[in-house]
């Protein structure tokens, strides 16, 4: 029933005591249909007395029947899934980066109206509409006061504005242990945020979270907090049910969020879930209105936005657009063909502009490989991208960034928008001269030397 029960985990039967010091889920006792049963059935029989009761209770840290127990086939030890949403965004990185930056400043390293400014000025790239606000002193004793999205987006930014700060090498200093901590928990949320995932992810996600629970309960005693423990559970759940970030609460909250400012501005208060029933229904249907008589053709999926360009005939295209584009045009005529060109396109809600940059390849022994889209064109509602690729110098383990350069030698390529391997398009961040990706809801990690 809560974090702060004597057994506070729904999905194993650990102390408050034994989840701040032990970061293996073999080593808890796991909870299952058969002993909650159990459990239930010593708390609730009617002729008990009250002290053995609340000893149940306490003891099996369970204080009634679940209503959910009577769905057939609903295992409510298992199917209560955790939210990466409130657990990482809203829990786990909000925390330690909290925690960090109070050690940063406490210790000196930059001070805190500083910090602002360089949020203030950062570049955000395409996560500008997730821009972190004001960091108040304050905050740092209680809670950084972001949005779940805001605080996604300062805790994968934090190292470039933290080495923009601070101008000296923080190889093997103590900021730099903690840097590399903070960039840890950022790879466990990459999988954890990420599209696809593979059993085989989550057994490396399990080593992963233990290695860095060890690691922040070493730099900072006695902060852990029970969400922390409940990332021991993540990959198991992985297993059963898939990525997590089909399970997450954010589309729902975003739905929440649009009822509360309505219902601040809705005057009549008598019955106000009808009321705003009413008007969440009342705008689906004028949203799906369409001629009398015909069906509506959009629904989940409003369609591709394609800006308006310029028709060219195919034979009239740039060099070596033409080449690399032949073979994805099959069974059309070249001769006769004609392709538009646009400055950008957005599909299911991601912007593809000139300059967006793709990932392209990711193979487990090589390098990443990312590319510049320098010109969008359509066919038949078909969008290919020609594609200039960048040069991966390497991969730096301060800025959990993947350095990047333009490629001299580079010829251009053409891709169809289905074919990417990854569903959008990443920002290019800037730290000391250099060009750095960072690759976001992806299961690709890289060594970090903790």
């Amino acid at each position: 029933m809560s974090v702060s029960a004597s057994k506070p985990c729904r999905r194993c039967m650990t102390s408050q005591e034994e989840y701040k010091t032990l970061f293996t889920e073999r080593l808890f006792t796991l909870r299952n249909m058969e002993t909650h049963l159990n459990h239930v059935e010593a708390v609730c029989t009617p002729d008990l007395q009250v002290q053995a009761r609340n000893f149940g209770r306490q003891f099996y840290g369970v204080n009634g029947s679940s209503p959910l127990l009577e769905i057939n086939g609903f295992d409510v030890t298992k199917c209560l899934v955790q939210d990466i949403m409130h657990l990482l965004s809203e829990g786990c990185l909000e925390v330690e980066t909290r925690v960090f930056l109070k050690w940063c400043i406490n210790n000196g390293a930059f001070a805190l109206d500083d910090f602002n400014e360089k949020i203030f000025l950062f570049d955000f790239g395409h996560l500008s509409k997730n821009k972190p606000s004001t960091i108040l002193s304050a905050h740092l004793d209680n809670t950084l006061r972001q949005s779940a999205s805001q605080m996604a987006c300062l805790s994968y930014v934090l190292p470039f504005i933290i080495m923009d700060l601070v101008q000296d090498d923080i190889e093997g200093t103590e900021i730099h242990h903690r840097l590399m901590c903070h960039n840890l928990l950022l790879q466990v949320s990459n999988i954890c945020f990420a599209y696809e995932v593979t059993d085989n992810h989550a057994y490396f996600l399990q080593g992963l979270i233990e290695m860095f629970l060890r690691n922040f309960t070493a730099l900072y005693p006695g902060v852990i907090v029970p969400k922390f423990h409940f990332l021991l559970h993540v990959p198991k759940q992985i297993i059963q049910f898939g990525p997590l970030r089909q399970q997450w609460c954010m589309r729902f909250e975003a739905v929440h969020a649009w009822f509360k400012s309505l219902a601040r501005v809705v005057r009549s208060v008598k019955n106000i879930p009808w009321s705003l029933a009413y008007r969440y229904e009342s705008l689906r249907c004028v949203q799906l209105n369409s001629a009398p008589g015909i069906q509506p053709t959009c629904f989940l999926y409003s369609g591709d936005l394609i800006s308006e360009g310029v028709n060219i005939p195919f034979r009239n295209l740039e060099q070596p657009f033409e080449d690399v584009l032949i073979p994805l045009l099959l069974d059309v005529d070249v001769n006769e063909c004609i392709v538009m060109s646009t400055p950008k396109v957005i599909v299911h809600g991601t912007q593809y502009l000139h300059g967006s940059v793709v990932l392209l390849t990711c193979n487990e022994d090589d390098m990443p490989v990312f590319g510049k889209i320098t010109n969008i064109y359509v066919h038949n509602r078909v969008i290919f991208f020609i594609i200039l690729p960048y040069e991966t110098v390497t991969f730096s383990q301060s800025l959990n960034a993947y350095r990047i350069r333009v490629d001299v030698g580079a010829q251009p390529n053409a891709i169809a928008l289905k074919d990417l391997i990854y569903p959008h398009h990443l920002s290019i961040f800037h730290c000391k001269g250099a060009k750095y990706v960072i690759l976001l809801n992806h299961t690709r990690t890289e060594f970090l030397e903790v």
